[in-house]
């Protein structure tokens, strides 16, 4: 009963969950800003392939136009440093128009959650699919909809979808060692106490030390990798 109490105390209801997903899909948003065009074109002429051919390029120019060879060495050298830099300029502008279309991309799939008064209807048991808290009840959940705070409940050989962790005052109520796993973990359940010769482990202990809680959202992460690779945006929304 008390660790019931705590548990509901600590989960998150409907309405906060799609809050904090909303407020930290937009606040990532926010914070990208596309590239400016001479700090773009500067880091792709410093990649390596390209750094090389711009340095060959202008060496050759150099040697010739010193007069330590011939102007045909010059030509050459003036022909790779142009390819060097129109290889930079069309590197960057790529970069540039993907990472304006997966901004876009993403403020539509913001628009989407903000419109969807179902989003954290029950999951199928999938691949994808979470045990969550909300409103004081366990949910099915897909794992995009978890969010920072959200109450977990794993099973054994179930993978962390977030980083998480173990309250210890809540770990202190079964008798349990507290864990901690990153994002894509294996759980492995902490050993239940010890008990007396012919005593079964409490319900209390075994319900605990599969209970964690969330310490990042989900969505914001991936959104962040993909930002940040210019990869394709995260999976479908879709729970069922």
């Amino acid at each position: 009963m008390l660790e019931h109490l705590e548990l509901l105390r600590l989960s998150l209801s409907q309405r906060q969950a799609k809050r904090r997903l909303i407020d930290g899909f937009a606040e990532r948003l926010q914070l990208e800003r596309r590239p400016l065009i001479l700090g773009e074109l500067l880091f792709r002429i410093l990649e390596p392939d390209t750094a090389a051919t711009v340095a060959l390029g202008l060496l050759l120019v150099l040697l010739g136009v010193a007069g330590l060879d011939s102007l045909w060495t010059a030509a050459l050298g003036g022909a790779l440093l142009a390819l060097g830099l129109f290889n930079a300029w069309v590197t960057s502008r790529e970069a540039r128009l993907a990472a304006g279309e997966l901004k876009s991309r993403m403020q539509a799939w913001l628009r989407a959650i903000s419109r969807d008064h179902h989003l954290h209807r029950g999951a199928s048991d999938g691949p994808a699919a979470v045990s969550v808290m909300r409103d004081g009840v366990w949910l099915r959940l897909h794992r995009n909809l978890c969010v920072e705070g959200d109450v977990l409940k794993l099973r054994a050989g179930e993978r962390a979808p977030g980083n998480c962790w173990q309250p210890p005052h809540l770990t202190a109520l079964g008798g349990v060692t507290g864990q901690t796993l990153a994002a894509g973990e294996v759980f492995v359940p902490a050993p239940l106490p010890v008990v007396g010769r012919g005593a079964a482990p409490s319900s209390l202990a075994d319900d605990v030390r599969s209970t964690f809680v969330l310490a990042e959202t989900i969505a914001v992460r991936q959104l962040d990798g993909a930002l940040r690779r210019l990869r394709a945006p995260p999976p479908s929304l879709d729970v069922q």
